[in-house]
């Protein structure tokens, strides 16, 4: 509607002759040519935005050789072949964690300067490196190093380039967009470790059947690196764009001159260019109560998460729950998960980011409570399907909160430091839980103080509203 352009502040269109008006709607109309689009741009009718999304997605999956999960297929192998203690290795790994964390916000920092896409492809090469020399660690002190460049280049930067992707292209649709990317976060931790298995252990009964034996844990991290990078790195340089403007469009695929009528399909061009979106710098957003709010958040939920996975094989045995019951609540995670992550992002396009929020704080609540009354593997289920709803959600729900309450400018630099709160956030977690367990006779003391916290953010979020933006 023309009253809808109007509204909207000028993009610097180009102006219509005033004795032919009509003319500026024509296809044939030069103005559509004034600034050619640069070889990659795709066909007007397709917005490259959503070719972003599966590309988003595999970067997360990218981060697996990094992830926990990814990592911890590799530890009895490492045990064995180092002759170290699971103290000793699991110290290491904590240790590298935390000082994994430190890096991340100059990471943002160079997001925001250089592009998602240039730190994008040095984070990957530096992963390989970091497999590398995962993979040659003849002792803790040099695995501490390959751990830590494996928990910042993966798990933390190159999760962060993969998040932050979605809302450079995506605004009325960023929820969806991020949900969909999520699912490759999901795909990774159901498929990842087995693929990780199968390459460092190969098939049961190899040396009988003549089947593929694996190529042990050192050989492993090599091929896994350099797999890594060789599927990366061609997307990253031929595939991968930065924002709309490095393919001649908008967020959103929103037109680029005057409105006109069309499809409002997703893979249409024919709603009118959104205003500039306007964004607070990184020290604004550290002044405001939504920042603050949204790390502890995160932070808080990490490190319950943290805590209980680390502990879950340990206090589900005690609780009469089996091994074969128990490898099912991963499977009840994974899948629950995935399809909170699609639903939220749904919802995410609709409902405000703290009512989700607030939904959230209960459903993770609720897995507390359910693990705090858990003695068979049905409330173990039932606590692990609350547990990866609760994850799905805040997944998408803070890849929309970030860039819709504080901009896309300095975006890299205000996750970075969340990223930082979060990972060390995570470290605390677990010793939480074992002094609960030494001190006070079991975990459900640490479970009650969890189940409190995550009450509060229920009770608290519909409060939360966005910071003031120029």
């Amino acid at each position: 509607m023309p009253t809808a352009v109007a509204d909207r502040p000028a993009v610097a269109p180009a102006p219509a002759p005033a004795a032919h008006p009509k003319r500026a709607l024509r296809p044939s109309q030069p103005v559509a040519h004034a600034e050619p689009a640069p070889p990659a741009a795709p066909r007007r009718g397709f917005f490259y935005g959503w070719l972003m999304v599966p590309v988003a997605a595999l970067l997360h999956a990218g981060t697996g050789v990094g992830q926990t999960y990814g990592v911890s297929v590799f530890n009895p192998l490492i045990l064995a072949d180092l002759g170290v203690s699971e103290t000793a290795l699991s110290l290491t790994y904590m240790v590298a964690s935390l000082v994994a964390a430190t890096p991340l916000p100059m990471v943002g920092l160079l997001i925001d300067k250089y592009g998602l896409r240039a730190v994008a492809i040095w984070l990957v090469i530096g992963l390989a490196g970091g497999c590398a020399v995962t993979g040659f660690a003849p002792n803790l002190v040099v695995l501490a190093l390959g751990f830590f460049l494996l928990r910042t280049l993966g798990q933390g930067a190159l999760t962060l380039v993969a998040s932050n992707a979605p809302a450079m292209w995506f605004d009325r649709r960023l929820g969806l967009a991020g949900g969909l990317v999520a699912l490759g976060q999901s795909a990774a931790i159901a498929f990842l470790p087995a693929v990780f298995l199968y390459v460092i252990s190969g098939v049961p009964d190899a040396a009988a059947t003549g089947g593929f034996a694996g190529l042990g844990w050192r050989q492993g991290y090599l091929f896994l690196g350099l797999a890594n990078a060789a599927i990366l790195l061609p997307v990253l340089f031929f595939v991968f764009r930065n924002r709309p403007e490095d393919v001649g469009q908008h967020v959103d695929g929103a037109a680029s001159d005057v409105a006109s009528p069309g499809s409002p399909s997703p893979f249409g061009g024919a709603t009118p260019a959104p205003a500039p979106r306007a964004s607070l710098t990184a020290a604004q957003a550290y002044r405001t109560i939504q920042f603050w709010y949204g790390a502890a958040v995160s932070g808080l939920w990490g490190m319950i998460a943290t805590a209980i996975f680390y502990h879950l094989l340990t206090m589900l045995a005690e609780r009469g729950v089996s091994k074969a019951d128990a490898a099912v609540c991963f499977t009840v995670f994974a899948g629950m998960m995935a399809g909170w992550q699609f639903l939220g992002g749904v919802l995410a396009d609709r409902i405000p980011p703290r009512f989700l929020l607030s939904v959230f704080g209960l459903l993770a609540a609720a897995g507390c409570g359910l693990l705090f009354f858990a003695q068979d593997y049905r409330l173990a289920w039932g606590m692990m399907a609350a547990f990866g709803s609760a994850q799905g959600l805040l997944n998408v729900t803070m890849n929309v909160l970030w860039p819709r309450f504080f901009g896309v400018a300095a975006l890299g630099a205000i996750r970075g430091s969340v990223q930082t709160l979060v990972v060390a956030a995570c470290a605390a977690g677990p010793v939480l839980v074992a002094l609960s367990r030494e001190q006070l006779g079991s975990e459900n003391p640490a479970l009650l103080l969890f189940g409190g916290l995550l009450a509060a953010i229920a009770l608290t979020a519909p409060f939360l509203r966005p910071p003031v933006r120029a």
